[in-house]
């Protein structure tokens, strides 16, 4: 699912870094907040797809879009905020190094909601 994506960077239609697209619908909803992630072109990975790595594993089962809208949309809302304030290329190196650690040693990473600082994540 990621390889479409990847035709999609060398396009230059995405970035490897950036908030990935998300609903129209919950955009709709959250329409202020969305006008400077909407400024970013989107990327295959970001802070909210290290932090959210799990989310099937996350979301409720028994009603996941609630589930999503109330508790998991804000936090990924708010994280891609951030990285659209704050971008810069040291950030993309340190995004893609996390996302590479996530990946090659199959371990969650820790986002921190406020600094966007991340770590291995304890367990």
């Amino acid at each position: 699912h990621e390889i479409p994506q990847l035709y999609h960077v060398l396009k230059g239609e995405m970035s490897l870094v950036g908030p990935r697209p998300e609903d129209p619908e919950f955009v709709e909803m959250m329409r202020a907040d969305y006008r400077t992630i909407l400024q970013v072109k989107p990327g295959v990975t970001g802070y909210s797809q290290i932090a959210f790595a799990e989310e099937s594993n996350i979301l409720d089962p028994e009603d996941p879009v609630n589930h999503y809208i109330v508790r998991l949309f804000p936090q990924k809302l708010a994280l891609d905020k951030m990285y659209a304030t704050e971008r810069s290329l040291l950030l993309n190196l340190r995004i893609l190094f996390w996302t590479a650690a996530a990946v090659i040693l199959r371990r969650a990473v820790a986002v921190h909601r406020d600094t966007g600082k991340m770590n291995l994540r304890s367990r």
